[in-house]
């Protein structure tokens, strides 16, 4: 066991690898390698999330936002893959340079139809083009 344990700590605490790249680079389950860890003595570190004004202080520029959401359909996935960010941190920018989205944010699950969203989008575009 004590083999095991030295390599789990290698990867983990001197090579910084997550328990999800640990688990798939062992072609197991994140559990699994959470319960490895938990037999050999392992203590799993707190992630420490961004906070908001993190986020945002990292955005990418607005210009560079909207060519992608354009070359990616206005597709939020498709552009946040494309600029090698998580989803929900392109979500915070677009909401911190106020780019109009298909869906409502709020949970209240209202989507517009394609007709409304363009012209809501057209009528933002051209109203930060003049300022």
């Amino acid at each position: 066991m004590g083999n095991i344990k030295q390599q789990l700590e290698e990867m983990y605490n001197i090579k910084g690898m997550s328990v999800g790249s640990i688990a798939k680079r062992l072609n197991v389950s994140y559990g699994t390698v959470r319960r490895y860890f938990q037999v050999v003595g392992i203590e799993v570190k707190k992630r420490k999330r961004q906070t908001k004004e993190q986020i945002v202080a990292n955005r990418k520029s607005e210009e560079e936002i909207l060519r992608l959401l354009k070359k990616n359909g206005w597709s939020i996935m498709g552009a946040a893959k494309s600029l090698g960010v998580k989803y929900d941190h392109l979500k915070i920018w677009m909401d911190f340079y106020k780019i109009p989205q298909k869906f409502s944010r709020k949970g209240k699950g209202e989507k517009m139809t394609n007709e409304d969203f363009i012209k809501k989008f057209e009528d933002w575009t051209e109203f930060n083009l003049k300022t």
